[in-house]
């Protein structure tokens, strides 16, 4: 679990530190990196190049709430997830129950990827219980974690 970040620290300089590494090999035998470490956090940050940078915890936060748009919330979560922020794992548990199945493979992958101690093996089920598991041992003692945040 990662630290609670201050409104001051810019998302993007905390990529960087989370960066899952990701490379893809192309067709042509060469090897691409992901820019901010993570493919799926590329396309999440494309899809939200209109909303104004530096981009911190609290606007992602405030963003995403505001969005009426499932793709661009699915974008958020992304992005929320790769902050490591435990304010951002309450928001993902939260929504491994959603009714729609692109927001709960959303926070299901966030949570797994960037929270959790490691990746298990399997299909999407398998991770679907590996996760949720852990949402339950762990939630509260996120939750504690993310209200001592606000009073500080």
């Amino acid at each position: 679990l990662g630290r609670c970040l201050d409104e001051k620290t810019d998302l993007f300089e905390v990529f960087s530190e989370n960066s899952l590494g990701e490379v893809r090999f192309l067709a042509d035998g060469t090897q691409k990196k992901a820019e901010y470490g993570d493919f799926e956090l590329d396309d999440a940050i494309n899809n939200l190049n209109g909303y104004s940078k530096p981009w911190n915890i609290g606007k992602l936060i405030e963003w995403y709430s505001q969005a009426e748009n499932e793709e661009t919330r699915v974008s958020f979560l992304r992005v929320l997830a790769a902050s490591k922020d435990p304010r951002a794992a309450v928001i993902l548990g939260s929504l491994l129950e959603d009714r729609t199945l692109k927001t709960r493979v959303a926070a299901l992958y966030g949570l797994m990827y960037y929270f959790l101690p490691s990746v298990v093996g399997g299909g999407t089920e398998a991770h679907f219980l590996y996760v949720r598991k852990w949402w339950e041992v762990n939630k509260d003692q996120i939750k504690r974690r993310c209200k001592r945040v606000q009073y500080e």
